[in-house]
């Protein structure tokens, strides 16, 4: 498989935001501030969930966009 920097860049932006924010929770973001932690939460969720779906839906458009035989 080659690496493809158009195709994986969401997905690596997506798990790079859910690790910043694992590392804020880690750090004490949320000591005091509900919100922002609530916030770190969900990103640290919704982070790497995202990240393989959107690296499938710009693949599949990048496979349809190759010349057919």
């Amino acid at each position: 498989m080659v690496w493809q920097p158009h195709v994986h860049r969401p997905g690596l932006l997506a798990f790079a935001v859910g690790y910043l924010s694992v590392c804020l929770i880690a750090a004490g973001i949320g000591y005091g501030n509900g919100t922002a932690l609530g916030l770190c939460l969900a990103t640290t969720v919704l982070g790497p969930a995202l990240g393989p779906l959107l690296i499938a839906r710009r693949r599949s458009t990048c496979l349809r966009s190759l010349p057919r035989p």
